[in-house]
């Protein structure tokens, strides 16, 4: 069933990234919350200018998102080709990773989930630009479950 999914997750994400910044990765390592993130990619072809953008997250089964955002501002421009990583903790991530996050969300935000809430990304213009999960469905035993892992959403999405 994940297979399934993630196969469907690398179609959606290659039409999504042909034309804009996507989700490349969510992340809740096993044992590590501290450790936990959200990369975004960018293999558009063109920079996209994060300005306005920001990331929210619907908690379990919750059909509304949570009220905070992780604005995407301070990032600036997102060159084609490369990736930011938006930590919940900066120490947490640098320690597991050996490298500083782009962008620390904090805890209990977009960036901090335990692998069955649903994360979206909108652009400066309050538009959905891509999402992960199902609204309103605890992704627990569910396709899009990535509790103690990850979801990829396309193997070509850029590294570091």
């Amino acid at each position: 069933m994940r297979s399934f999914f993630l196969t469907i997750a690398v179609f959606l994400t290659a039409t999504i990234s042909a034309q804009t910044a996507h989700l490349a990765m969510l992340a809740d390592p096993t044992d590590a919350a501290s450790a936990r993130f959200v990369k975004i990619g960018n293999n558009s072809g063109s920079t996209v200018d994060l300005t306005g953008w920001y990331l929210k997250r619907w908690t379990n089964g919750n059909a509304d998102p949570q009220s905070g955002q992780i604005s995407l501002t301070d990032l600036g421009d997102l060159n084609d080709g490369s990736c930011y990583y938006i930590a919940a903790s900066a120490s947490g991530f640098e320690g597991a990773y050996g490298f500083a996050p782009d962008l620390v969300g904090g805890t209990g935000g977009a960036v901090d989930s335990n692998g069955d809430d649903q994360v979206a990304l909108y652009d400066a213009n309050d538009v959905i630009v891509d999402f992960y999960g199902v609204i309103g469905e605890d992704g627990s035993s569910t396709c899009h479950e990535f509790e103690d892992g990850y979801a990829l959403s396309s193997p070509s999405a850029p590294d570091r």
